[in-house]
Order: C-alpha cells, then structure tokens, then sequence
C-alpha cells in the first residue's frame, strides 16, 4: 500500500507544472475582476435607477408647473365662458320671441340663464378636476416608468426609455 501513496506522489510531482499554476490565478482573477465589475454595476444600475427615479419626480412636478400656466389661460376662459353663454341665451332667446309669443321670451331667458350657469360650472369643475388628474397622472407614470427600466432587461430598457 505505501508503494502506490509514494507512486501517486511521484506522478503528482511529476505533472506540477509551474505555468499552469499562473494560468489558474490569472482565470481566478479574472473571475475576480469581472465578478467586481459586475458588482459595480449592480451598484450603478440601482443608482442610476434611483436617481431617474428623482429626476423624473422633478420633472414630472417642474411640467406641471409649467402647465399650470396654461391652465391659468384656461381659467380665464373659463370667466369668459359664463359672459358668453349669458350673451349666447340672452341672444337666442330674442331669436326665439320672434317666432314665438312674448311670454316665452321670459321663459327663454330663464332657461338659457340657467344653463349657461350649468355649463359654466361644469366647465370649470372639469378644468381644476384636469389639473390637479395631470399633475398626478404625470407623477404616477414617471415613477411607474422608472421602475419599469430597472426591472427589464437593457434591450427592453431602452424601448421603454425611448418612449
């Protein structure tokens, strides 16, 4: 038995190859050095997620802000509307007592009040409803396409980034 442990010694000694032994630390390195880049851009793919994740916040706010201007127009619109549609009933309601007896223009004038009243109220119900939905739809989907891109592949990344 001790003559096959000191045989398999000598075969051992004999097959120690002193290159091979450079060979094996270079692939441990290599290993090493692209396990550490892999680790460095986990670490900068989470950042980076995390950063577009805050700019798209501000951006998202910053626009809103900047839509708010429009918004501001649309409001005075939405004065002038009421001042229109009282012209506009007041107007067809003359149009009408012509055609119709004269008790109907106060009729017709009451009923056109009143809805242009009805539809300047809506119209500004929707308008601050459409401001304060844009504001947070426009943060919603900025964070929801942020964390889209950080849990897809670079290919899908870019497609979602791109729109």
């Amino acid at each position: 038995m001790l003559p096959s442990v000191v045989c398999l010694l000598v075969q051992k000694s004999a097959s120690f190859n002193p290159n091979r032994l450079q060979k094996k630390k270079k692939t441990n390195m290599y290993y090493l050095y692209s396990s550490s880049v892999a680790s460095w851009h986990m670490r900068t793919s989470r950042l980076v997620g995390q950063l577009s994740i805050y700019l798209s916040i501000y951006l998202s706010i910053y626009l809103s802000i900047q839509c708010s201007h429009v918004l501001v127009k649309f409001n005075y619109l939405r004065y002038l509307s009421i001042y229109l549609s009282i012209y506009l009933s007041i107007y067809l309601s003359i149009y009408l007592t012509h055609n119709v007896l004269y008790y109907s223009l106060f009729l017709s004038i009451y009923l056109s009040i009143y809805l242009s009243i009805y539809l300047s109220i809506y119209l500004s119900i929707y308008l601050s409803i459409r401001k304060y939905l844009s504001i947070y739809l426009s943060i919603y989907l900025s964070i929801y396409l942020s964390i889209m891109c950080l849990k897809k592949s670079p290919a899908e990344k870019k497609m979602i980034c791109q729109i």
